[in-house]
């Protein structure tokens, strides 16, 4: 099965993107998997053809509906297209189903606060500080902090952001 895969991951890191989201939904075709779903979005994605990959992640969620991988995927889609909604709604399946991982709770609280809707705080601010506690890092602690700032609370949000900024700043230096 994985003899699946070897045209379009020796493609992929020659550059060649579009070429190994097409060999990867060749064989996809041939033996329908999770893998192959995954690897060809991914590919369609760098090859700058985002429509494809959602295709691609939806033809298999529509085999394997509990493919939590896809879900994601398809949510980082939707993040990257604008589309709040759905990335919402699909962020929300993932965090119900998977509630201590810290990427899928932080992006669920960045969409919720990302929509301006006063009545989503609460629940942004729940995500972002089980995001925190879970994972501290720059990016959980830029959302909480951004969260507590549309909250109102710009006293607790300030060392947050200062905390997030001061890792953009350090990974940015060379070293």
């Amino acid at each position: 099965p994985t003899s699946r895969l070897l045209r379009g991951d020796f493609l992929f890191p020659l550059g060649r993107p579009a070429d190994a989201a097409a060999a990867f939904a060749a064989a996809y075709a041939e033996a329908p998997s999770g893998v192959l779903a995954l690897r060809q979005a991914a590919a369609w994605r760098a090859a700058g053809q985002p429509a494809r990959a959602n295709a691609a992640l939806e033809e298999w969620l529509r085999r394997e509906p509990d493919s939590l991988e896809a879900l994601d995927q398809l949510a980082q889609l939707d993040l990257e297209a604008g589309r709040f909604a759905e990335a919402e709604r699909r962020l929300s399946v993932l965090a119900e189903r998977a509630p201590a991982n810290a990427r899928i709770l932080n992006n669920l609280a960045w969409t919720l606060v990302s929509t301006g809707d006063a009545a989503a705080l609460p629940r942004a601010r729940e995500m972002a500080e089980r995001a925190y506690v879970l994972l501290p890092s720059a990016e959980t602690a830029d959302t909480l902090g951004w969260v507590l700032t549309r909250a109102g609370e710009a006293g607790r949000a300030l060392p947050l952001l200062r905390q997030a900024a001061a890792a953009a700043g350090t990974a940015s230096q060379p070293n």
